[in-house]
C-alpha cells in the first residue's frame, strides 16, 4: 500500500507567509516541459517489479498552485498518467482509489477545470481560502479576494459531485476573534465535509517576515493560542472531529492521502522538489527519502527530460523512530504501541503503559494537560490532547529524548514498511 503525490509548483504569485517550494514567472513552454517530465517520472516509478498501480490507494497533486495548469493541459496530463499506471496494471482505474485530491486556489477555480478533474476520477478538492476578509488577504498577499472564494464554493456547491476541504488560517496579523467566527460561519454556509485551520507561522525568510521587521505588529502570543482554539471549539461544537493538529472531519470524510503520511505508509512524489519514502527491505537501512531539485535541474529546455539525480538520504531505523513518532503524534489515534514493536522490533510491554521512562514523561505531560488520560481507541494507543498537539515539537521532543535513552543500548531494527 503506497501513496503518490504529484508536485505542481506555479503559482501566479507569491503569497507573502509561503516557504513551499514554487516558482512565478513560468511561461506555458515550461509549464508543458515539467508535466512532460512528470510524466517520464511517473514511468520511472511504475513498472513490473518496483511498483505497480495495484499497490497506489491515493494521489495527491499539490503544489503550488495546480488550478494554475489550463484545463485542456490538465485533462491531457491526467489522461497520460493513467495511462502509465495501467502499463503495470491494464485493470487499473481511479475508482480503485480511496482518494484522489487536488489542489485549487480561488481565483482559478472553473467549470472546465472542475469538469476535467471529475472525468479523471479525481473525489476531493482542496480550495485553499485561508480567510474572507479583503484587508487580511492582503495581509497575506493572497492573490483571491473574498468575491473569488465565494465563487468558488459557490461552484463546489452547485456541481462538484465530490468531497471538498476548505482552507482556513488563524493568527493573522489583525485578525480578530469576531471575523475569525464569521470566516468560520461562512465556510459552514457552504456545508464542506472537511476544514482545515492552520495556525500562522512566520517563515524566516518570507516576505511576511520581512513586513513583521519593518513594523507590521504581529497578534500577542496569547491572542494567537486563544484564536486557534476558537476554531477548534467552534467546529467541534457543530460536529468536526480534530483529528489531526490542523484538521477537522465529520465521521468518514478525514483525509485519506494526508493519513497515509501520518502512519508512515510508504509514498512516491512526482515533480520538482517532490520527496519520496520507500522501504529497502534493509533492517539497519530501512528506508530511502529522496527528494527532486528544482525545477532548473528537473526539466531545463537545454537538457534531456530526467537527466537529473535526486538527493538520496538512506534512513536508520532510529530516523525511521523519530519520524513514525513525530507523525503519528500529530493525530487524534495516537501512537501505537504494537506497531512500534511490530516496526521496530522494541518488545514494549502489553498492557496499559509505556516503559517507566516513557510513562513518568507522560504523567507529567498529563498535569501539564498535554497527554489524553483517556487512551483513543484502545488501551494500545498514546495520543495528545489538543492542547498537545497544538504544542506538538515541543511535547514531542520530549518524548523522543526519552525513548532514544531506553534505546541506546541495544541495536535496533526495523521491518517497515
Amino acid at each position: 500500500m503506497h501513496s503518490l503525490y504529484i508536485h505542481i509548483p506555479f503559482c501566479t504569485s507569491r503569497c507573502r507567509y509561503c516557504n513551499f517550494y514554487f516558482e512565478t514567472g513560468w511561461s506555458p513552454r515550461i509549464m508543458q516541459r515539467t508535466l512532460e517530465g512528470i510524466l517520464q517520472e511517473s514511468r520511472r516509478h511504475y513498472h513490473p517489479g518496483f511498483f505497480s498501480a495495484r499497490q497506489l490507494k491515493t494521489i495527491y497533486i499539490g503544489g503550488g498552485t495546480p488550478s494554475t495548469v489550463p484545463p485542456d493541459q490538465f485533462d491531457s496530463f491526467l489522461r497520460q498518467l493513467s495511462e502509465n499506471l495501467r502499463r503495470t496494471d491494464p485493470s487499473w482505474n481511479p475508482g480503485h482509489l480511496r482518494e484522489f485530491c487536488v489542489e485549487c486556489n480561488p481565483e482559478s477555480l472553473s467549470q472546465a477545470l472542475l469538469e476535467v478533474l471529475h472525468n479523471h476520477g479525481v473525489s476531493r478538492i482542496s480550495l485553499g481560502v485561508q480567510c474572507f476578509q479583503d484587508d487580511l488577504l492582503h495581509t497575506l498577499g493572497r492573490r483571491a479576494t473574498r468575491g473569488h472564494a465565494l465563487d468558488a464554493l459557490n461552484l463546489l456547491s452547485g456541481f462538484w459531485k465530490g468531497d471538498f476541504n476548505v482552507d482556513l488560517i488563524t493568527g493573522i496579523p489583525g485578525q480578530t476573534r469576531q471575523n475569525l467566527l464569521a470566516d468560520l460561519d461562512t465556510a459552514r454556509e457552504f456545508d464542506p465535509a472537511h476544514i482545515s485551520v492552520y495556525s500562522l507561522t512566520i517563515e524566516p525568510r518570507t516576505p511576511l517576515e520581512q513586513y513583521i521587521r519593518a513594523g507590521l505588529a504581529p497578534l500577542p502570543e496569547q491572542e494567537y493560542d486563544t484564536l486557534w482554539f476558537i476554531a477548534h471549539d467552534y467546529l467541534e461544537t457543530h460536529g468536526y472531529t480534530n483529528y489531526e493538529i490542523s484538521n477537522f472531519a465529520r465521521p468518514g470524510a478525514e483525509s485519506a492521502h494526508n493519513l497515509s503520511y501520518w502512519a508512515m505508509t510508504p509514498y512516491i512524489g512526482l515533480g520538482p522538489g517532490a520527496v519520496s519514502t520507500l522501504p529497502t527491505g534493509n533492517p539497519r537501512q530501512p528506508a530511502i527519502r529522496t527528494t527532486n531539485p528544482d525545477i532548473f535541474a528537473y526539466s531545463p529546455p537545454s537538457r534531456p527530460l530526467g537527466d537529473y539525480t535526486p538527493h538520496r538520504e538512506h534512513l536508520s531505523p532510529w530516523e525511521l523512530l523519530a519520524d513514525h513518532i513525530l507523525t503519528a503524534t500529530r493525530t487524534r489515534r495516537g501512537l501505537s504501541r504494537s506497531l512500534l514493536n511490530t516496526r521496530f522490533s522494541l518488545d514494549l510491554p502489553s498492557g496499559r503503559g509505556f516503559p517507566p521512562a516513557m510513562d513518568d514523561l507522560v504523567l507529567r505531560a498529563i498535569r501539564a494537560g498535554a497527554w489524553t488520560e483517556e487512551w483513543i481507541d484502545s488501551p494500545d494507543a498514546l495520543s495528545l490532547t489538543s492542547k498537545g498537539r497544538f504544542a506538538h515539537n515541543a511535547v514531542i521532543l520530549d518524548l523522543l529524548s526519552s525513548l532514544s535513552e531506553l534505546i541506546q543500548n541495544f541495536s535496533l531494527l526495523s521491518t517497515w514498511p
